[in-house]
Formats: structure tokens, C-alpha cells, sequence
């Protein structure tokens, strides 16, 4: 368990590792692209678009340069706008997504007690919408008796899922951050843990914003420590291949 510092309600950036952490866990959602031989091209002005409208913003020639030189990432950019259900399920079904698995409601401690209540943020490719996070949530509010609710990124599981892996993470923060403040069950702040990449919205939270404020924060297979490198992931490995190679086209010098 980690107590979390005084940190400054001031809409501060996020942390520099948050924003690098972003770059890797973004570029990797290549690996559920689907390359069967054979599969269209699609336009890129559907990717393009799809881009402008995560970013918030017109491209500018240097962001859209940079796009075209990832080719299998422009691909996944303009599935996500054209068609976001066969998406989601290829970014839920890809080897990178971690995906919780449905777990038994323990025993109650208590019937109701007067335990802060409990906010959970899902890893990539999952979603609050999907049965395993949902059965987590229930299953630690009803643990300790309290108030228990998965914060998503997005409204329903396609953009949820497709979220998890495009939109940036200062965006992400920012979306967790509005669900939270529309919740009244959270306005006299929150106990917190995530799974995967929810530590780093979590930690964003708490970074940028933390009002209402998290009393109790737990990483779980969280990087809040930051990455090295992208682990076992070569462009010669077997059926990841291809992503990696992708990651590399996005990375470059990085």
C-alpha cells in the first residue's frame, strides 16, 4: 500500500514517465491489428481523422508526416474510426491486452461499515464494461463493505476498449478525473487500485488533480516505475512479429 503525497491540486502536467509511458502503451496497440494477407488498405483520411480527433486538434504537416511513416499504426487508426466494434474485439483479443478474468464475490466483512469507497481502473484492452472488472469491483466493495465502482476512460465498452489504447495519457487522466467528480459517492475522496496501466491513470489522478482526494492508492502489475524497454518484443519473434516491427516504425530514435 502506498500513501499518496500532498500532491498539488493545480491542473499541473502530468508526470514526464506518465507521458513516456503513453508513447509505448499507445504505439503497442499495433499488435491487434489484423494482417491477414489480403485485408484492405484503408484510407488515410480515416486515420488522419480518427488522429485529429484524439489529439483534440488539426494535424499539422510534421504530426501527419510522422503518422505515414507508420504504416501499420495508420491502419489501426483508421479501423478505430471505421469500424470500432471489430476494433475493440481485436485490441481485447490481442496478446497485449490485460484482460481480468471474473472472480468469486468473497465472504463480507461487514454488512456496511464506514470504509471509503473504492474506485478501480482497468489495464489496457479491457474495460469497466466487461464482466471481470466488473466482478473485481463488486467483489472489493462487498469485501469491506463499501461503495465500490470501475472508473472507465470512455462511455460503453467499444470506445472504452479502443481508448485504452489511442487516447493519450493526459487525456485519459482528464476523462477519469470528469467520471470522477460526477460521482457524489466519491466527493469525500477514495481508496484506488489498478490493474496495468490504470496505476498510471490513477497515478495521473492523483498527480494532476487528486480532489477529491485518494487516501489509499495500490498498484497492481502497474510500471508507475517506468519502462526500459519494450520486453521480448523483436520484430524476428514468432506471432508478434509484425507488431513489433510496427513498434519500431513508431518509436524510431526513441
Amino acid at each position: 500500500w502506498i500513501r499518496p503525497p500532498n500532491a498539488p491540486r493545480a491542473r499541473a502536467p502530468v508526470v514526464e514517465m506518465a507521458r513516456l509511458v503513453w508513447i509505448v502503451v499507445s504505439l503497442s496497440a499495433v499488435a491487434a491489428v489484423n494482417l491477414r494477407a489480403g485485408a484492405p488498405h484503408p484510407a488515410d483520411d480515416a486515420a488522419l481523422a480518427h488522429a485529429s480527433e484524439l489529439a483534440g486538434r488539426a494535424l499539422t504537416a510534421e504530426d501527419v508526416a510522422t503518422l505515414r511513416k507508420a504504416p501499420t499504426l495508420l491502419k489501426l487508426l483508421a479501423r478505430a474510426r471505421e469500424d470500432p466494434e471489430a476494433a475493440a474485439a481485436e485490441l481485447a483479443a490481442s496478446p497485449l491486452a490485460a484482460l481480468a478474468r471474473d472472480v468469486a464475490t468473497p465472504p463480507a466483512e461487514k454488512e456496511a461499515s464506514d470504509a471509503p469507497p473504492i474506485v478501480v481502473a482497468h489495464g489496457m484492452g479491457d474495460s469497466c464494461y466487461r464482466s471481470g472488472m466488473k466482478s473485481i469491483t463488486k467483489a472489493a466493495g462487498e469485501r469491506v463493505g463499501a461503495y465500490s465502482v470501475c472508473i472507465p476512460t470512455a462511455d460503453g465498452f467499444v470506445r472504452d476498449t479502443i481508448d485504452g489504447f489511442l487516447l493519450s495519457m493526459d487525456k485519459s487522466v482528464d476523462a477519469f478525473a470528469e467520471r470522477v467528480w460526477a460521482d457524489e459517492n466519491l466527493k469525500d475522496g477514495f481508496n484506488a487500485f489498478g490493474l496495468s496501466q490504470g496505476n498510471n491513470v490513477i497515478r495521473g489522478y492523483m498527480m494532476k488533480y487528486n480532489d477529491p482526494p485518494v487516501k489509499t492508492f495500490m498498484s497492481i502489475c502497474g510500471i508507475n516505475a517506468g519502462v526500459g524497454a519494450f520486453p521480448q518484443c523483436s520484430p524476428s519473434a514468432r506471432v508478434i512479429g509484425g507488431a513489433c516491427q510496427a513498434l519500431a516504425e513508431g518509436l524510431g530514435d526513441l
